[in-house]
């Protein structure tokens, strides 16, 4: 579930939660892990200045534009150019879309009437490197109310441009921004295609939570995040965080001071647990559990097991569990889950089991060391982004108990996988690049 890095231009990573700022795409194509970032490429102490390049664009002001009505299962196709559009009156100044020097915007609007799956494509955009701002602003001018977008990808356009996906799009209008500076200013097509929402599941709010029952030995009951809607934000869990989080919910009433709850996702779900207390109103985050992800892409029949054991907790008192599809990537989005007693559920885990390798340190700022201790031979190594687009690849012949050295320090900051192959097996691990 799902930010947009540029590496021509100045860009912070912000990882604290709650922090939600501009995200843009660049034509570098080595994007697309969940992160925010402010971008200004030309700092002023003096806010916007105004870039005249022309005679204006009809639709350089988005008070201007009109809006148009976007059902769900429709499409709109929007044309123009950036050549001639100002940066006046675009965001509100001092706001996180404020990016003030050459950088101007020119806007189209649109209405849903009902939760939507919303897929940008720029297709036929001949403006290239074309860069893509990856929100989508509530309020004209843009402030601080957008909403980010999920995922993207550059394999859908023929031409090489950028498709980019908004999952759960609450009913409303939006404004579309379309980035111009002075490099990549010139010819734009975008179509915007809705796609409804599946229905919400019924236990998409806190408030509709039903009742897991504390069993001796793991007893899963399936559920699935399909159709969620996002009630809390992401968190920071085992090192990483989402850029949405579609979430449902359960409660369970403790009959021991220690529980595990165990959730098992299928076909690539993969799970991201929360264990809260307090009520629906006032609920505290005690834990969560996000150690393992899918290992491999689209295999069917595969699981991803998360645990999550906790002490300390009050008999006779009710908690509450939250969980999401991490990065929302999964077709089904189907989990199965149960709480036990004490700690352990036996769910599937073997406990045993030692990874044949292992990077650190992590996160870094690009430069890992690769630990093997698998059997001698040749080893495979591929760097993946979030989108399964591989931005790192090497063959290395490893002997048992070798260092090998991995300079990611060219791409840009965010979450990545790593995947080794070796002996006919393959494995992945998450990494972070900071």
């Amino acid at each position: 579930m799902k930010n947009i890095y540029a590496t021509a231009v100045a860009c912070a990573t912000l990882l604290a939660a709650g922090q939600v700022n501009a995200q843009v795409i660049s034509s570098n194509k080595q994007m697309l892990a969940p992160r925010t970032c402010i971008v200004n490429p030309h700092p002023t102490s003096q806010g916007h200045t105004t870039q005249l390049r022309g005679g204006g664009v009809p639709n350089d002001d988005c008070s201007s534009v009109t809006v148009d009505n976007l059902a769900g299962g429709g499409s709109l196709t929007y044309t123009g150019t950036t050549v001639g559009a100002t940066n006046i009156g675009d965001a509100v100044a001092g706001s996180n879309l404020d990016l003030g020097g050459d950088t101007v915007f020119v806007f189209h609007a649109f209405t849903t009437t009902v939760c939507t799956d919303l897929a940008i494509a720029y297709c036929g955009t001949t403006t290239l490197p074309a860069i893509y701002q990856a929100v989508l602003s509530l309020t004209c001018p843009m402030d601080a109310d957008f909403v980010n977008f999920s995922s993207g990808e550059f394999t859908s356009c023929t031409d090489g441009n950028a498709t980019i996906y908004w999952t759960a799009v609450p009913a409303g209008t939006y404004y579309l921004p379309v980035r111009g500076e002075p490099a990549t200013a010139g010819p734009y097509t975008i179509t915007v295609t809705a796609t409804a929402c599946p229905t919400a599941p019924a236990n998409d709010d806190c408030e509709t939570a039903p009742a897991l029952t504390v069993e001796a030995t793991c007893v899963g009951t399936p559920f699935t995040t399909a159709g969620a809607t996002q009630t809390l934000d992401p968190i920071l869990c085992e090192g990483f965080t989402s850029a949405n989080a579609l979430d449902v919910f359960f409660t369970f009433t403790a009959t021991s001071t220690s529980h595990t709850i165990g959730v098992v996702g299928f076909n690539e779900a993969d799970a991201m647990v929360e264990l809260l207390e307090g009520g629906c109103g006032s609920l505290t985050s005690m834990a969560c559990a996000d150690a393992t992800f899918p290992q491999t892409l689209a295999v069917d029949g595969e699981v991803t097991v998360e645990q999550l054991i906790q002490t300390g907790l009050t008999i006779g008192t009710t908690y509450t569990v939250r969980v999401y599809d991490w990065g929302h990537n999964s077709p089904e989005h189907n989990f199965e889950i149960c709480v036990t007693e004490g700690e352990g559920n036996n769910i599937g885990i073997d406990e045993s089991a030692v990874s044949e390798w292992t990077v650190f340190p992590n996160p870094n700022d690009g430069q890992f060391s690769l630990t093997y201790i698998g059997a001698n031979g040749n080893v495979n190594i591929e760097v993946y982004d979030l989108t399964g687009r591989v931005v790192y690849s090497e063959q290395v012949s490893l002997a048992k108990g070798a260092n090998h050295n991995i300079d990611l320090s060219g791409l840009s900051a965010g979450n990545y996988n790593v995947r080794l192959t070796a002996n006919g097996a393959r494995t992945e691990q998450r990494l972070m690049v900071k």
